[in-house]
């Protein structure tokens, strides 16, 4: 199978460093711009299936889109992004001082108040790629976030979390595998040359 993935377009909150987490902002100006080159950028790869996150900024990502092609959609919570908790919502600043301060940069088992851990996300989503997106033939296309983008890859790589600042994935960043029963082959990592 090949699996697409794609991280939703830029917000007003993203735009001013707002840790959006399952709050669910709309695309602002620009994510808007971005999701109609995407989807020009997609329009020839032949989609057979598209997996898209609940939240508004990757429905209206893949938008455009579905204006195009008539590809089925499964739109579902298991590919939110994750839950920052009392961080959703607040500058990015506030969750990055809160980890310096107890000590917490790169421990992902622990669960943020009112949140999630990254672990947690890692088997939420894990949980769904296996026993859903992977059990697909042809090409299937991911809409989500950078967290998610981030945990599939991770696991599509056979990679821990040490590796998880090996990525960042911009908006409307594109990953591509080409996924075989013992062979995983990249075609792109975060590409945004759509943008250009």
């Amino acid at each position: 199978m090949r699996l697409i993935m794609v991280r939703h377009g830029e917000t007003t909150e993203q735009h001013k460093n707002i840790m959006q987490g399952q709050i669910n902002p709309s695309l602002n100006e620009n994510g808007t711009k971005q999701a109609e080159k995407l989807a020009k950028n997609l329009i020839n790869e032949n989609i057979d299936r598209i997996y898209c996150s609940t939240l508004k900024r990757c429905r209206e990502t893949i938008q455009p889109y579905l204006k195009l092609k008539d590809t089925p959609i499964i739109y579902t919570s298991k590919l939110m992004e994750r839950n920052y908790g009392i961080f959703d919502g607040k500058p990015a600043k506030n969750f990055k001082d809160y980890l310096k301060e107890n000590d917490l940069i790169g421990n992902f088992d622990f669960k943020l108040p009112k949140g999630e851990s990254f672990t947690e996300l890692q088997d939420r989503v894990y949980n769904y790629l296996k026993n859903k997106i992977l059990k697909n033939q042809g090409n299937i296309l991911v809409v989500t976030h950078n967290s998610v983008h981030i945990a599939i890859c991770l696991y599509i790589l056979n990679k821990t979390t040490k590796a998880y600042d090996e990525f960042h994935i911009g908006t409307t960043g594109l990953s591509e595998f080409n996924i075989e029963e013992k062979r995983t082959e990249i075609i792109k990592l975060n590409s945004t040359e759509h943008l250009s």
